[in-house]
């Protein structure tokens, strides 16, 4: 009987005690748990949130780009590079060296060549070099060249649709449309 007793107070302390260890490892459990889903999601956020950011940085880069495309237009009358008097192409000199001036400026002491595509950089800067050769080939002082090779203008044409699709690809607003091949 006295073993029966023994047993009966071992289980009256022994009940209670595994019952709140069992209680309190639960507990523990699941505020390790509840801290690990905090992390997790803390890390989401804020991975979500720096890639907000770059998205906004390569927005807004895009959109200063874009802005250059003024120049390439044949329709801006005041920033157009090009324009066709008749069956004469004929190209601003001052709104050609504002777009290279431009381009430059917004490239490298703007920062936007950190956040625009590879092929953005590409074509504008191919444009340039396209622009400095007639420009090269020109008389100082003339503010208007009339070209007289007839594949200026298609080329320079190609090069604004080329610029263009590139641009909206590059901020996944058009992805119907592919870059003409090289």
């Amino acid at each position: 009987m006295e073993k029966t007793n023994l047993c009966l107070e071992w289980a009256k302390i022994f009940v209670p005690v595994v019952g709140n260890l069992l209680i309190l490892s639960g507990n523990i459990f699941i505020f390790i748990w509840g801290l690990m889903s905090l992390k997790k999601r803390l890390k989401t956020e804020n991975v979500s949130s720096l890639e907000k950011l770059k998205y906004e940085k390569v927005l807004k880069s895009h959109e200063k780009v874009w802005d250059l495309l003024a120049y390439l237009s044949e329709n801006n009358i005041g920033k157009s590079i090009f324009t066709v008097k008749g069956k004469e192409v004929q190209m601003n000199r001052e709104n050609a060296e504002a777009y290279i001036k431009e381009s430059s400026e917004i490239m490298y002491n703007e920062g936007v060549g950190l956040y625009i595509s590879k092929e953005v950089i590409q074509l504008m800067f191919t444009y340039q070099g396209f622009l400095k050769g007639i420009l090269k080939h020109s008389i100082p002082g003339d503010k208007i060249i009339i070209i007289k090779r007839e594949d200026t203008l298609p080329d320079a044409r190609k090069h604004y649709e080329n610029l263009n699709i590139a641009i909206k690809q590059s901020i996944a607003i058009d992805n119907s449309k592919k870059i003409l091949p090289k």
